[in-house]
């Protein structure tokens, strides 16, 4: 009760103020608790440019990652007996990390799929030997070379990951793959506080699939513009009744995270340009 009271004259609040100075824009912002931070932080950077409005993020998690603690534990003696890792995704990059040891590490073949998921391993010490700029698996399995075919390769991944990857690569000759699922990911449930606060939100960013079907479940609200990282989360967007959708190309597989999420940040500046508030 008394967290709904609060956000209630936070927002009183701000419409106060803003009746005497600029219109606010309320800017929902929907990763992983703790991973808005970025985001927001370019939001707000330009906002000085925005002179016809002020901007609010709100941070409103859409999507929890939860690690497979036993299949995350096996990844320290199953690296041992592989020749290399295929790594899809910066998570499975930190679980590998976090649970291996860097000599281990520092022996293998490490695949990777896209600048992020090289970032992960580049911080701790550890190169790529081969990385996808292909912003997908399937991108990943037609550019992996052949002289990898007769090695032994460990695929930590997520639970909900399709069996793309391993189904393509197979075609191609690749037959020693071996997955291990480390980690899933989830829809967390809203408190009163925070479908209270999102019914403030004029826009909403959504980074994957995930986190547009996290939104739909706790709010429903599907009328509001919302921008969108990626051809998979666009399509998610589509499918769960959203219509006014401004999309990047890139995404964490394509570009580093500063070039998605500052790509993304001047889409959501370039709309409020063109809004009348």
């Amino acid at each position: 009760m008394m967290h709904c009271l609060i956000m209630v004259v936070l927002l009183a609040s701000c419409a106060y103020v803003s009746a005497f100075s600029k219109p606010v824009i309320f800017i929902a912002l929907t990763r992983i608790k703790n991973m808005n931070k970025q985001l927001s932080n370019n939001l707000l950077m330009d906002n000085m440019k925005i002179k016809k409005c002020s901007i609010t993020c709100l941070e409103l998690p859409c999507i929890e990652c939860v690690t497979n603690a036993a299949a995350a534990n096996q990844l320290k003696t199953a690296v041992r007996s592989q020749d290399a890792v295929l790594l899809t995704s910066p998570k499975a990059a930190k679980i590998l990390v976090e649970h291996c040891d860097h000599a281990d590490l520092s022996r293998l073949k490490l695949v990777s799929l896209g600048k992020g998921t090289s970032a992960v391993l580049l911080r701790a010490g550890l190169v790529p030997t081969f990385e996808s700029t292909a912003p997908s698996a399937t991108g990943l399995a037609a550019s992996l070379p052949a002289d990898y075919k007769q090695l032994r390769m460990l695929y930590p991944a997520s639970a909900l990951a399709d069996s793309v990857l391993q189904t393509q690569l197979c075609a191609r000759g690749f037959n020693r793959i071996t997955r291990l699922d480390v980690y899933s990911t989830g829809n967390p449930v809203w408190s009163k506080s925070q479908k209270l606060l999102a019914e403030s939100a004029d826009c909403i960013t959504f980074t994957s699939p995930s986190t547009v079907a996290g939104w739909v479940a706790n709010s429903g609200d599907t009328t509001l513009p919302c921008f969108v990282i990626g051809e998979k989360t666009r399509a998610a967007a589509e499918k769960h009744g959203f219509t006014s959708i401004i999309h990047t190309q890139m995404n964490f597989n394509s570009g580093t995270k500063t070039d998605v999420i500052g790509q993304m940040s001047q889409r959501v500046h370039n709309w409020i340009a063109r809004t009348n508030i």
